[in-house]
């Protein structure tokens, strides 16, 4: 924790005062928790707050149907420039600095609040939805922010998988791209090949014929041909869902069910 950043307590007490303040078109200021310490102390003890408590930061920490003072010096700096931007939200900002839209270039992501507690995973594919969509224009800190608030849905809502089996099982329910983000965390510069499914000798044939070296990474097992043909060469490393889960455990921290969707996003940019 930061010396100069308040204690989680005092947080959110300003945080309280704040919503009783009367609200704005224009949003001011990014309720993020004030550190890592603050985020951590509160997702731990996400499931034991009392419900006015958790919704309240829960609402804070998902955006708004606002404006944002990066939007009007967006705006400010095209008029100078004469330059427009062709994206939707430059297109709803003009609209609304220019009075011809009441509905402001955020369109918000609160509403995610009416399908708890009943719905939670439809919760977060919202927000990831979300996300994705303004990825080009979010500001950094409501991105954090909106991390944050997948972590305490999960938290509070899904739970934390405390056992091997089960956080397979959680693999087990990726697609292979989000697999790959994920295991290829733990191999940075490595040729990793992922299988969501389990993983016969055919793929790791495959794999010794068309690279030099690679690990091969499933959320399931391999099969006795696979693990035979794998032992033969020193090519290839074989990385089944239960050894994954604890170098995830290891390398990410116990916690990293709760940041799933973080972890598995697709970067910026990087779709084509």
């Amino acid at each position: 924790m930061r010396d100069d950043s308040p204690t989680l307590e005092t947080w959110l007490a300003e945080l309280r005062a704040y919503a009783d303040s009367a609200a704005s078109t224009v949003l001011k200021r990014v309720w993020s928790f004030p550190d890592e310490a603050a985020r951590d102390e509160f997702v731990a003890t996400a499931g034991e707050r009392p419900d006015a408590e958790f919704d309240l930061v829960l609402r804070h920490l998902l955006m708004p149907s606002c404006a944002t003072p990066a939007d009007h010096s967006r705006l400010a700096s095209a008029r100078a420039t004469g330059t427009t931007g062709g994206d939707p939200h430059f297109r709803r900002i003009e609209a609304f600095y220019a009075n011809r839209s009441d509905q402001p270039p955020w369109a918000g992501i609160r509403w995610v609040l009416d399908l708890l507690p009943d719905h939670p995973h439809s919760a977060l594919q919202a927000t990831e939805a979300y996300l994705v969509a303004h990825a080009g224009a979010m500001p950094p800190a409501v991105a954090h922010a909106t991390d944050d608030a997948e972590a305490l849905i999960r938290a509070r809502y899904i739970g934390l998988p405390g056992s091997v089996e089960a956080r397979r099982e959680l693999l087990g329910g990726l697609g292979g791209r989000e697999l790959s983000r994920l295991a290829g965390s733990l191999y940075p510069g490595q040729a990793v090949e992922c299988r969501p499914l389990r993983v016969g000798v055919d793929v790791v044939r495959s794999v010794l014929a068309a690279t030099g070296e690679c690990v091969v990474v499933t959320a399931s097992t391999f099969t006795r041909a696979a693990e035979e043909l794998a032992g033969k060469s020193d090519r290839v490393t074989l990385v089944a869902g239960a050894k994954l889960v604890g170098l995830l455990d290891e390398h990410l921290g116990w916690d990293w069910p709760l940041r799933l969707e973080h972890l598995t996003r697709e970067p910026v940019g990087a779709a084509g």
